[in-house]
């Protein structure tokens, strides 16, 4: 799962017993706008409402009806570092310097990984802890900033 990293030690990871997330692989540069009604800059290739949780700090769609926070009940933003609106570029290949097969979780409305070569390495879904996150919709690029 994508999360914010940095002011989010307490957050919950559904991996290591609901403890903080771990960094590993990429450090990513996500496009946001602020104060601007809840899709504004969509285009053909991109797609608004993507949030921060605020209680598990990965990345979330705000529109679905699916969401389900290792924190226990539905994904919350609002606070003063997520009130950004995340803008994902989807269904572009794998242009240099990005990284595609990010997908959304149609269990929990998380944003995941979705391009391990052992396809059961899903990561695991607060949702259903045993086969790990399902994938739909757009193919999710995003730009890579460094490599943790």
């Amino acid at each position: 799962m994508l999360y914010l990293g940095g002011i989010y030690a307490d957050s919950h990871c559904p991996r290591n017993g609901y403890s903080g997330h771990r960094a590993a692989g990429w450090t990513f540069k996500l496009m946001y706008n602020e104060n601007t009604p809840p899709g504004g800059g969509e285009g053909p290739n991109v797609q608004g409402n993507w949030r921060h949780c605020y209680r598990c700090a990965t990345l979330y769609w705000a529109l679905s009806t699916s969401q389900r926070c290792p924190s226990w009940g539905a994904h919350a933003w609002g606070d003063a570092f997520t009130r950004q609106q995340y803008l994902l570029s989807h269904d572009l290949g794998q242009p240099s310097g990005s990284q595609n097969q990010w997908r959304y979780c149609v269990k929990c409305s998380a944003l995941f990984f979705n391009g391990y070569a052992y396809k059961g390495e899903y990561g695991l879904c607060p949702y259903d802890d045993i086969y790990g996150h399902t994938a739909a919709g757009y193919d999710f690029v995003l730009a890579v900033s460094a490599y943790t």
